[in-house]
């Protein structure tokens, strides 16, 4: 049975031959349910139209970090309940890369990192709704499914991450956001990707020149049968409906 490495953003996974299906069919797993953790991600990761404040107080961390805990706690409950194992821990790597994105918030230290982020929520909680280079990342994601191109999606998917940190930067370049303060915000939304996108990725990271060079999608390759959900709108759903793409893969841990 053949292996690959394959990137999908919050984590890195094998791929083997087999099964499509990720829902089960059940009752209780229901396409409601679905779009409530769709909406929950979302929120989970702070930045977009669809996520949260950060707190602008020390105060004010008790409330936002029992909340991150409930989402959280609310997405495993669906994930345990309708997914089988191997899909689980795709959906556990996601939840708990973003998660790892509030922990210097939720840590029972104070941290210079708390401290920094504290102090730039003010600016940031103006602006960090209409950022949306997350929602780009996860169209463009999307617009992979229906090409027949195999394991090539990596080097785009990957290239997608590469423009989604490009437009962060951009986007956190404002001036009431000090130096040290927007790279802790990069930092944080970096870490939405994992540790381990380099070993994925190979040469199509932040790092080289190869985004630039990527060809366009083949438009001889795109099959117009396949119908795309775009009604799912968080990046967790968009890169799990691209693994099913790859045309005779499924998931091995």
């Amino acid at each position: 049975m053949q292996i690959i490495l394959l990137f999908i953003i919050g984590c890195s996974i094998f791929i083997s031959a087999d099964a499509k299906s990720l829902l089960l069919d059940k009752p209780e797993c229901t396409q409601k349910r679905l779009r409530e953790v769709d909406r929950n991600f979302m929120r989970l990761i702070i930045i977009g139209e669809h996520g949260r404040k950060f707190p602008e107080s020390v105060a004010e961390l008790p409330k936002f970090c029992k909340e991150t805990n409930r989402l959280i706690d609310l997405m495993l409950k669906f994930v345990s309940e309708c997914y089988p194992p191997d899909e689980q821990r795709i959906f556990k790597v996601y939840f708990f890369s973003a998660k790892r994105v509030v922990k210097p918030l939720c840590s029972r230290k104070r941290s210079s990192k708390m401290t920094q982020i504290i102090e730039a929520a003010p600016c940031l909680n103006t602006f960090i709704h209409r950022i949306d280079c997350i929602d780009q990342l996860t169209n463009k994601t999307r617009q992979l499914i229906p090409y027949q191109i195999g394991r090539d999606k990596i080097n785009y998917a990957c290239c997608y991450y590469v423009d989604a940190m490009k437009c962060a930067d951009e986007a956190l370049s404002v001036p009431c956001l000090t130096d040290n303060a927007k790279d802790t915000i990069l930092d944080l939304v970096r870490s939405i990707a994992g540790d381990l996108v380099s070993l994925a990725c190979g040469d199509y990271n932040e790092s080289t020149d190869r985004c630039d060079h990527i060809a366009s999608l083949p438009k001889n390759k795109l099959d117009k049968s396949v119908k795309v959900n775009t009604k799912l709108k968080s990046i967790v759903l968009a890169q799990i409906a691209m693994v099913e793409s790859m045309d005779g893969f499924a998931i091995e841990p």
